[in-house]
């Protein structure tokens, strides 16, 4: 791919409770090792939550399921290599500097 093309996928979804680890080429179709290959240069990952109760117990559940998993990706990123982004413009300065963006 060419360099002057920034392509990134915008929706991955993690396996969850035992997510494989992306910086090793593994059994999913995206981890950082084909990013790289593939000149992939951004990812997001999904933090996918089910539909449970919806009541208080359930909201509860949900966010920490969710907050297990956003810590999940976060640590995958190095800040060199790969950076976690939450924002457009840290996406641009991880691409910018030769990172992926995560």
């Amino acid at each position: 791919m060419s360099d002057s093309v920034f392509a990134l996928d915008t929706h991955i979804d993690i396996r969850w409770p035992n997510p494989p680890d992306p910086r090793s080429e593994g059994p999913m179709r995206v981890d950082f090792p084909k990013m790289e290959r593939g000149g992939l240069r951004g990812a997001v990952f999904v933090a996918y939550v089910p539909q449970g109760r919806r009541d208080a117990a359930g909201h509860a559940e949900a966010a920490a399921r969710a907050e297990a998993m956003l810590r999940h990706i976060r640590e995958r990123a190095d800040g060199e290599a790969r950076r976690f982004c939450a924002t457009a413009a840290e996406v641009e300065a991880a691409v910018a500097g030769g990172a992926l963006a995560v």
